[in-house]
């Protein structure tokens, strides 16, 4: 879904759900913001339903965005590595080495990396200002909005809580190596 907005205005969250399929974004440079859904079943951290999760940018948005809802691109990607760490347990994630053995850039096993992107594609939107204030405004807009699953170049209440989940896969893709080819 394509939301084009303006860096300042605040945002809303949109109503259709974040499914790869159905991703009609463009391949342009943008700032983008992930949401939960609207439905009262939709929560991470106990947050509201439509609370702001994540807001990212990319020279290209589609690429960008698809890399979050793939299900073999948590390594890779920020965004998915952080929520799948907050998803850990309800979603029984087990993290792997990444990228070039790097316990940061942790995988999850390929049932886990399939659970978690059912969980995106069920509960989450996104928005997307494609306007070249949006991309240069990056830290403005984090500063401004502050969302709990980012957590460089900002903080906020959930900081502590977030950066805990993440060391926890830290230590279990150290613990567990290199996952295994399915």
């Amino acid at each position: 879904m394509s939301d084009p907005r303006s860096a300042g205005a605040a945002p809303e969250a949109p109503t259709a759900r974040l499914r790869y399929a159905d991703l009609d974004l463009p391949k342009r440079p943008g700032l983008y913001r992930v949401w939960l859904g609207a439905a009262s079943e939709d929560t991470v951290l106990g947050l509201a339903p439509g609370s702001l999760l994540y807001v990212g940018r990319g020279r290209r948005v589609r690429t960008r965005v698809a890399a979050h809802v793939r299900s073999d691109k948590t390594s890779g990607s920020t965004f998915r590595r952080t929520l799948g760490a907050v998803l850990r347990e309800p979603l029984t994630l087990t993290a792997f080495m990444g990228e070039a053995g790097d316990p940061h850039l942790y995988c999850f096993d390929p049932a886990g990396e399939d659970r978690l992107t059912t969980w995106i594609h069920a509960h989450l939107v996104v928005s997307v200002d494609v306007s070249g204030e949006a991309f240069d405004a990056e830290l403005a807009v984090l500063a401004r909005e502050r969302p709990p699953l980012n957590l460089k170049d900002v903080t906020h209440a959930f900081t502590d809580l977030v950066t805990a989940h993440k060391n926890r896969c830290i230590d279990d893709a150290r613990s567990n190596g290199a996952r295994l080819a399915p």
